[in-house]
């Protein structure tokens, strides 16, 4: 795995560990405060149905919640 400091890259980056790991980053998101906002960012960028990103979003807040 190579690092590049070029924001573009980031960006690029961030996109297609998100499309390859949808349900899990979203899921994930509920429990790290700070990938909350970026997860619902980059599910509408990369095209994430809205029931879907609802089920996943919900299954992280009950997960969230038994614990």
């Amino acid at each position: 795995m190579r690092f590049s400091l070029d924001p573009d890259s980031f960006i690029r980056d961030a996109k297609e560990r998100f499309g390859a790991h949808r349900a899990r980053y979203i899921v994930l998101a509920k429990f790290l405060p700070d990938l909350n906002p970026l997860a619902a960012g980059l599910a509408g960028v990369v095209a994430v149905r809205p029931e879907r990103f609802l089920l996943y979003a919900a299954t992280g807040s009950l997960l969230w919640a038994g614990t």
